[in-house]
């Protein structure tokens, strides 16, 4: 249909069937026949041979009209289509815990908003099983997890971030000498000694005395804990279970236990925690983009993974 109403129009532009065939880069003859199949299904003839220039019959400007209303509705949909691809408009929303909104993504969340101000951004703040459970009912754009188990459920998963699992002890709770001369300061951490060869790893069963504050079941932190108490092979003294990583990272800054928290979350001026690199793998996080299992993937989306590889 569209070559149709190519043909038509050029050769309206064109005032004869030899420039339209130029043009169109065709023969003269095959437009002609072209045309007078269009002017078969039409019933009647769409243009005045005889005359010169070349005119259109009554019938032809009726459908010289309609052509030209499709073109118009054709070149809106086109340019509605590219705003989207351009991300003029649209709708991002994201899924995350407290942590990753507060600690891991706002210099991308800024970035986008920065480069694509169209884009409306809504952030919805819950617990990773939550989160998973509305972006299986695609109530979410996109959400993260550090679950080996959850990525592989996910045929769109992209490779985000990772982070590191701290122990934070306070500095006021008594340690065996060997064990705090490998203790981090806040700059250590903020300067990624954590994460380097040399660092001395210490074994979690050297706390088994200590109180703990843990997470509450629900996020990921919980489920790792228990693999952490499993293979340091005790069962820990817990004082208390939250559901923010923040509010357990404060509390541990002010002496109430010692908390598992994120090198991202590590300020460098903190002077009241010792943290310790432990030497269970499972203290190394590496956080995926899951995005809902369909066909489509909006643009917005594709744009802010695009900022995550960046």
């Amino acid at each position: 249909m569209r070559a149709e109403y190519d043909y038509i129009s050029t050769i309206v532009q064109e005032g004869s069937f030899t420039r339209a065939a130029e043009k169109l880069f065709m023969t003269q003859p095959a437009l002609s026949i072209a045309v007078r199949k269009i002017e078969k299904k039409a019933g009647m003839p769409l243009f005045e041979r005889n005359s010169r220039p070349l005119r259109l019959t009554q019938a032809g400007e009726a459908y010289f009209r309609t052509i030209r209303k499709m073109q118009a509705l054709e070149n809106d949909l086109n340019r509605e289509i590219q705003e989207l691809k351009d991300l003029r408009t649209g709708i991002l929303t994201i899924g995350g815990s407290h942590y990753i909104l507060s600690y891991k993504i706002p210099h991308l969340l800024t970035a986008f908003v920065e480069k694509y101000p169209g884009i409306q951004l809504h952030l919805i703040e819950e617990s990773s099983d939550t989160l998973l459970a509305l972006l299986e009912k695609e109530e979410l754009d996109l959400t993260f997890s550090c679950d080996p188990a959850v990525i592989q459920r996910h045929s769109h998963h992209y490779r985000a971030f990772r982070d590191q699992i701290l122990l934070a002890v306070p500095r006021t709770v008594p340690l065996d000498g060997s064990v705090r001369s490998s203790a981090l300061t806040g700059r250590d951490v903020r300067e990624g000694r954590a994460f380097r060869p040399d660092c001395p790893a210490i074994p979690l069963a050297q706390f088994r005395d200590l109180d703990f504050i843990l997470l509450t079941p629900g996020n990921n932190l919980h489920q790792r804990c228990q693999v952490l108490f499993q293979h340091a092979g005790f069962t820990p003294r817990i004082r208390l279970m939250l559901s923010q990583l923040a509010t357990a990272y404060h509390l541990a800054e002010h002496g109430f236990a010692a908390a598992f928290v994120s090198d991202a979350m590590v300020s460098e001026d903190t002077d009241s925690l010792l943290f310790f690199r432990l030497s269970d793998a499972d203290c190394i996080r590496m956080f995926h983009a899951l995005l809902p299992d369909r066909d489509f993937t909006p643009y917005a989306v594709r744009a802010f993974i695009r900022l995550l590889g960046n």
